[in-house]
């Protein structure tokens, strides 16, 4: 029998665990942490931050709203619920598909696993999710900005997030 054992989770300070360790990447940081005032990147120096833009890039594609629902049905039943009717029910999935829906499939399963994982005994709302997904999210995006910038990518278009409660 072969054990598998979970990938790293994204998180804040890795926002794509699977580049973490790659030339590019360790490059984009430097450049990035060198702020505005850093000299344009040699061509090879782009080279090797082309690979890594294109995955982040890629990574911040919207999870499908089944694989969301998936992944919310599944962290939900581990928490005591109450039956509840039909329409309501339906309402309640939308909610969660309107306030997850512009995150990444890994990125709510961070968030699902950070919730899980802690001391809670009641299953989470859409925005106890939001508060440890958008974090990571946002480090992701920041990163995948830069190395667009510096590689001349075009970054996708920006799905709006949902207002948190003290916006609204």
């Amino acid at each position: 029998m072969t054990l598998h054992l979970p990938a790293e989770k994204p998180s804040k300070e890795h926002p794509l665990p699977a580049i973490t360790a790659m030339p590019g990447t360790l490059l984009l940081r430097k450049l990035i942490g060198q702020g505005l005032n850093r000299q344009t990147p040699k061509p090879e120096e782009v080279d090797l931050i082309r690979p890594v833009a294109k995955l982040l890039l890629a990574s911040l594609t919207p999870a499908k709203p089944e694989r969301i629902a998936q992944l919310v049905t599944r962290l939900i039943g581990h928490y005591p619920q109450q039956p509840l009717p039909e329409d309501v029910r339906k309402g309640v999935a939308e909610d969660w598909l309107e306030d997850l829906g512009h995150l990444p499939e890994d990125i709510i399963d961070a968030a699902c696993a950070g919730w899980r994982r802690a001391e809670n005994k009641f299953a989470p709302t859409p925005g106890h999710l939001l508060a440890i997904a958008n974090p990571i999210f946002a480090s992701r995006r920041f990163m995948a900005q830069h190395a667009a910038q510096l590689t001349s990518m075009p970054m996708p278009g920006a799905r709006r997030e949902p207002k948190r409660k003290e916006q609204a």
